[in-house]
């Protein structure tokens, strides 16, 4: 029953994904500007060599005739080709997406870490001082944009400090280790976390106060089990399970903060390479990153659904 769950899930992704193709698209073209105002500042074009630029990349034909002549490359596996750079688009993809994966993935599991640990912390006392101050300081953190505090962060670690870098992958100096990596990654990391661990110790905290509640909980108090034993040993995989689905719908999050933090600290990945693709109406770049970032969305959700089953046997994919 679980594999017939899974096929439909992806039959039901497959047209959401053309369907964000097409929104983005035709959102994308009715943005002000054109691919073609890079060359309008050059003085020296004619009206002539304009004209041919246009027509050989496709933009004197309808926004419906240009999207089904993308999306036939795309079938085709061919993301096709940066207007500002000529080079291929899913090459540029692929040189930016283990930076950002490596970014995100770590932001993943440091929340995970941070956040579970506390929301249990939280929920173990109700409306005590911990509790007020674990709800407090997640509001605050939740509140805080990505930018003010990527701003402070550098600030106070690279230059009053001077402890850690303020910005890049690795140091100028070329050598990419290991060390230096990390490094460089520990504050984009911290930023990028930022919000999600507040949000997540709060989801935390309330699936475990409901999970608290529940019958065989009062059972294993009732037969002498401490109550850090309950909680770790018979609340906490239930409590999870809701978490799980809100970690999977964190995604898009996470990626449209990785733009934001890529950004102040110099990062060099997907994120970066999309405001670069809209500030110069690179219109195949920016599809190109749209159909990587959607198609990472929606395997997340599915992935997501099936660890919600694994943790919890009870749900049944009928």
């Amino acid at each position: 029953m679980r594999l017939k769950y899974i096929l439909k899930r992806i039959l039901i992704a497959i047209p959401t994904f053309f369907g964000i193709t097409i929104l983005a698209y035709f959102i994308l073209n009715l943005a002000p500007g054109s691919p073609l105002d890079a060359l309008l500042a050059d003085p020296g074009i004619t009206p002539a060599e304009l004209e041919r630029k246009r027509v050989a990349l496709g933009l004197d034909q309808p926004v419906i005739v240009q999207y089904f002549t993308w999306l036939k490359q795309l079938l085709t596996g061919n993301l096709g080709f940066s207007y500002s750079t000529q080079r291929p688009v899913a090459t540029m993809i692929l040189e930016r997406l283990p930076a950002t994966a490596i970014l995100a993935a770590s932001s993943i599991l440091l929340s995970l870490v941070v956040s579970i640990p506390l929301g249990i912390f939280a929920a173990s006392k109700p409306n005590s001082k911990r509790d007020y101050f674990s709800g407090g300081l997640s509001m605050l953190m939740m509140a805080t944009p990505n930018f003010f505090v990527g701003l402070v962060f550098i600030y106070l670690f690279a230059i009053v400090f001077q402890i850690l870098p303020s910005g890049g992958m690795y140091s100028s100096s070329g050598a990419r280790t290991f060390g230096d990596l990390m490094k460089h990654m520990i504050l984009p990391c911290l930023v990028l976390s930022f919000q999600q661990i507040g949000g997540w110790v709060r989801h935390m905290r309330s699936s475990m106060l409901e999970v608290m509640q529940d019958d065989y909980i009062r059972t294993a108090k009732s037969k002498g089990l401490g109550k850090w034993k309950v909680i770790m040993k018979h609340a906490l995989k239930n409590a999870l399970t809701p978490v799980v689905t809100v970690v999977g719908m964190s995604i898009p999050s996470i990626v449209g903060g990785a733009v934001v933090t890529e950004q102040v600290f110099g990062w060099p990945g997907i994120g970066s390479l999309m405001v670069t693709a809209i500030n110069g109406r690179d219109y195949p770049v920016i599809m190109g990153v749209t159909v990587m970032i959607a198609a990472a969305v929606l395997i997340a959700n599915i992935l997501t659904d099936v660890a919600y089953g694994i943790l919890d046997p009870r749900i049944s994919y009928k």
